[in-house]
């Protein structure tokens, strides 16, 4: 099913340029990087998917008051009791950048328009199992965020632990009967 059936995407209406060093809410731009402004644009749940930069890569979740880049989209679900926001977030992490490279000729996408994001085709489970996994997922990113200070090789470890276990919670086969 296209994840247009299920969501709105709205784009931002900031630059840098509308970055303050301490500013009061976070300005999403083009990169990981997250800066502040005393502005905002936007307050919802939603996830956050740059235009141009680190395409199909980068990702962020929110849910309060921010602003937004013109070329970053904030995708959010049009119905919570139907698709989560936070498993449209998980399932674009596993799958999103595959699907990019499945849809284009070139192999780079220098820049994502807002049909690649529409038409991205995604299986909806139901609620109850979407929050079992968003539920596990969360807790498989605490586990890495609190150990970032831990060894590399760990953290490599639960990077892998993490990626195996994205890819099984969000890959659905049918079951024989």
């Amino acid at each position: 099913i296209e994840l247009s059936k299920f969501i709105s995407i709205k784009n931002g209406k900031s630059n840098r340029d509308d970055s303050i060093e301490n500013g009061t809410y976070p300005l999403y731009v083009r990169s990981k990087d997250i800066l502040r402004t005393n502005k905002w644009e936007m307050d919802n749940e939603a996830v956050l998917i740059p235009g141009e930069g680190g395409i199909g890569t980068i990702f962020h979740y929110v849910n309060g008051k921010y602003a937004l880049h013109q070329r970053v989209f904030s995708v959010s679900s049009n119905d919570t009791n139907v698709l989560r926001n936070k498993y449209i977030y998980y399932n674009l992490k596993a799958f999103f950048t595959d699907y990019l490279k499945s849809t284009i000729f070139n192999g780079t996408v220098s820049s994502l328009r807002k049909p690649m994001i529409s038409e991205y085709p995604i299986k909806v489970p139901s609620i109850e199992i979407q929050d079992y996994i968003i539920n596990i997922l969360d807790k498989l990113y605490e586990l890495y965020e609190n150990n970032s200070g831990s060894l590399s090789q760990e953290l490599q470890l639960r990077k892998k632990q993490t990626k195996y276990y994205m890819n099984k919670l969000l890959t659905f086969k049918k079951l024989e009967k």
